[in-house]
């Protein structure tokens, strides 16, 4: 008689084997995409893998929104409202963000290289293994924001407010740091060769070496 039980086991890890394998499928809706073109508005949509290259998009309202995976390589999306929205795996290289709203947006793993995110609200949001390599963010609000494993090499972060964000393992290698907020954030682990912290804020902060000072306490 086979062993039930050993069998049993296998099934799930197989299932589980080919969920790190497979690539995810998206599927965004026409009608969903034929109404943004249309008002510029689209709250709660599904625009997943969505081609927006280059698209005008200033000022749209797509709270809420499903935007994994697409690709706004080059867009316009200056005070765009992304709240909540799910930009997971999209690419956003040389996309133009200045001003926009992604409070507690999702953005894992999407590539955000040589993009403009000066004076924008990331606050909260999930940046967890992105790619902010040579972006400007300038005076950007990514309080609280989850930057573990990010790249942030030659980025421009000066005035950026920091506090208490995770950038655990982040590669900040020649990123410009001066005058930003660095309050309870951590710094373990992460790269800072050729990094600048001039004038930046330390209180409560967890760094990669002793010799940064804890002033502004």
């Amino acid at each position: 008689m086979p062993n039930m039980s050993k069998n049993f086991w296998k099934f799930p890890t197989l299932l589980l084997i080919l969920a790190f394998l497979v690539p995810p499928v998206y599927g965004f809706k026409d009608e969903d995409l034929e109404k943004l073109h249309r008002t510029n508005e689209c709250i709660r949509c599904d625009l997943s893998g969505a081609d927006l290259r280059s698209a005008n998009l200033s000022r749209a309202n797509l709270r809420s929104s499903n935007l994994s995976g697409a690709n706004l390589r080059g867009a316009t999306l200056d005070e765009v409202n992304l709240s909540l929205a799910d930009l997971s795996e999209a690419e956003l290289v040389g996309a133009n963000l200045r001003r926009a709203n992604l409070h507690k947006a999702k953005l894992t793993t999407s590539d955000l290289s040589a993009a403009d995110l000066t004076a924008s609200d990331f606050r909260e949001v999930d940046l967890n293994g992105a790619n902010l390599r040579g972006s400007d963010s300038r005076a950007t609000d990514f309080w609280k924001a989850n930057l573990k494993e990010a790249i942030l090499r030659n980025a421009d972060l000066r005035e950026a407010n920091l506090w208490g964000v995770d950038l655990t393992l982040a590669d900040m290698r020649g990123a410009n740091l001066s005058y930003t907020d660095l309050g309870s954030a951590n710094l373990m682990g992460a790269d800072t060769r050729a990094a600048r912290f001039e004038s930046a804020t330390f209180c409560n902060t967890k760094m990669p070496t002793q010799e940064m000072n804890q002033s502004g306490c």
